[in-house]
């Protein structure tokens, strides 16, 4: 009896491993809106949530937290610096860690606006 070589075994590619280096807009055609919703209307808190649980799901924070960064910028009403600003930094904390210099560039651009 001839006996074959076994075939080498293959890990099954993961969600992430997949996607990696496609825009999650792409992943999921709802970010894009979302993210439209939240930078014409920062204080819509059910479409930040949404884009949250997306980032969640699809395990991809970085177009997110770019738009909390995009967002967070001169001619956000106050009352919105520190709404959108506490879910920024909860956000970029969670997903970045403490010494990201994304959650650095967050705390810098509240500190400007709160000035």
């Amino acid at each position: 009896m001839v006996s074959l070589p076994r075939a080498p075994r293959v890990r099954a590619p993961t969600v992430t491993s997949l996607t990696k280096g496609t825009p999650m807009s792409e992943l999921d055609p709802r970010v894009a809106e979302l993210i439209a919703a939240v930078e014409s209307t920062p204080a819509d808190e059910e479409s930040w949530d949404e884009l949250e649980d997306l980032a969640a799901k699809l395990q991809r924070p970085d177009e997110i937290g770019a738009a909390y960064r995009k967002v967070l910028a001169p001619g956000l009403a106050p009352e919105l610096v520190e709404r959108v600003g506490q879910r920024a930094l909860g956000f970029h904390e969670e997903w970045f860690g403490e010494a990201s210099p994304h959650l650095v560039d967050v705390l810098e651009r509240i500190l400007k606006l709160d000035a």
